[in-house]
């Protein structure tokens, strides 16, 4: 797999906190830096709305409001 640099900016207690963490185990900050994305991805990859995909949405319910009033009586 082939690793490209990323620079972002996190709080000070959870620089202090990786870097303790990373100590103790051994384990390099940027391999939990990973894993942390994978998880946010995984949590959130059926739950992105784009908004193109949100315009989309917005016409086809408005071209079939009458079809969902009557099926919602």
């Amino acid at each position: 797999m082939k690793y490209i640099p990323f620079t972002t900016k996190i709080e000070e207690s959870q620089a202090v906190y990786l870097k303790e963490l990373s100590e103790k185990t051994h384990v390099p900050q940027a391999v939990y830096i990973r894993k942390a994305i994978d998880i946010v991805m995984e949590q959130t990859k059926n739950d992105i709305m784009t908004p193109e995909l949100e315009g989309k949405m917005d016409k086809l319910v408005k071209r079939d409001k009458k079809l969902l009033k009557r099926l919602a009586n």
